[in-house]
């Protein structure tokens, strides 16, 4: 995300050797995850219905040129909000109004030490969990779907790594840390009247579980500790982001959400709670039911995207859920962590038990 004014989306086609790599930037602040799935199937269509309309054997038989859908861009739903009677349901949110700024002179003699912070190095990895590896998890989580045990066993292993054990099992200072897991919502079906599918804007809420001591994550707790859960980690984990989740089968939810940023002058008032980069929580976003692997296909010469990457994307924290291929029945996953947590990570045994390193 360049400093304004940046573009809302910038594309480059690189033709190589027997192919070619497209690669497409979306500003977040304009779309998500599902608004790009919208732009590159309307671009896909396009030279299909090129390659029809020449004659091209490769081609999508009944191709047709895109136009352009007003809907897609209607976000009325989005701008009228109910605040709720409590932020107790939005932990996610904690208001902090902005200081606002009388002068605009600048104290040259203020301190300058956050000048001087280098960023550890980072790292980011994808991984395979195949429909067996999957399957397992989900039973052994005992989680209502595939994706809260996937996610549940992430949040526990990135936990893991970034906590590394000494010669104990059980560290005092451990007992004051703690973690939440933060899920992407695709909203286009939960307001009121719904977002279309094809809505081209940003159209997603954060859900955050409630905070989780590390040590439970870990698995680990003091000797004899009479209150030591009875549950592994793997499920609480589980349990905990199904919990957040559900506050979203509320058909009052939307509403609410937009209806408490509303309620401030500015907005920007309230600030998110959950603190993934360089910090103690992790945050998840799911691609994989975006088509443009399955459905996608260019036409003419191109045909069908073979897989699809995130280049870059080595943020501390984050996870995200690659779209599906074809060839595959299973799910590859990107994993940003700081370098020295990711080592850790890839020495787990009950880690590689359950992925496997893709690249």
């Amino acid at each position: 995300m360049p400093e304004p004014p940046a573009p809302v989306m910038a594309a480059q086609a690189n033709f190589i050797t027997g192919g070619l790599l497209l690669t497409a930037a979306l500003h977040h602040s304009a779309g998500d995850a599902t608004a790009l799935e919208t732009a590159l199937s309307a671009w896909a269509q396009n030279p299909a219905a090129a390659a029809a309309a020449s004659g091209s054997n490769n081609s999508s038989s009944g191709s047709a040129f895109t136009s352009y859908d007003a809907p897609s861009n209607d976000r009325g739903s989005l701008m009228q909000g109910t605040p709720p009677d409590s932020m107790a349901e939005f932990p996610e949110y904690v208001l902090r109004p902005n200081e606002k700024q009388s002068s605009l002179v600048v104290d040259e003699t203020a301190p300058v030490a956050a000048a001087d912070f280098q960023l550890p190095p980072m790292s980011g990895r994808i991984f395979y969990f195949s429909a067996a590896k999957l399957a397992n998890l989900k039973r052994e989580a005992a989680a209502y779907s595939t994706n809260d045990a996937l996610c549940a066993f992430l949040w526990c292993q990135m936990t893991a790594a970034r906590n590394p054990l000494s010669s104990f099992s059980y560290s005092s200072a451990m007992e004051d840390k703690v973690s939440a897991f933060t899920s992407a919502v695709n909203i286009r079906g939960r307001t009121n009247p719904p977002l279309p599918s094809t809505y081209l804007g940003n159209g997603s809420l954060p859900s955050m579980t409630d905070r989780l001591p590390v040590s439970e994550l870990m698995a680990v707790s003091s000797e004899d500790d009479p209150a030591a859960p009875t549950t592994g980690p793997l499920q609480r984990a589980a349990a905990a982001i199904r919990a957040s989740l559900q506050r979203y089968q509320s058909p009052t939810r939307v509403s609410e959400t937009i209806g408490l940023l509303r309620s401030r002058a500015d907005p920007s008032d309230y600030k998110q709670t959950f603190r993934a980069f360089l910090g103690p929580d992790v945050v998840a976003s799911s691609w994989s039911d975006i088509r443009v692997l399955a459905e996608g296909n260019w036409g003419g010469e191109f045909g069908a995207p073979e897989c699809f990457r995130i280049p870059g994307d080595d943020a501390d924290g984050a996870i995200v859920i690659l779209p599906r291929r074809p060839v595959e029945d299973g799910l590859e996953v990107v994993v940003g962590l700081e370098t020295g947590a990711m080592g850790r990570l890839l020495e787990s045994e009950e880690f590689r038990r359950v992925a496997e390193v893709r690249c």
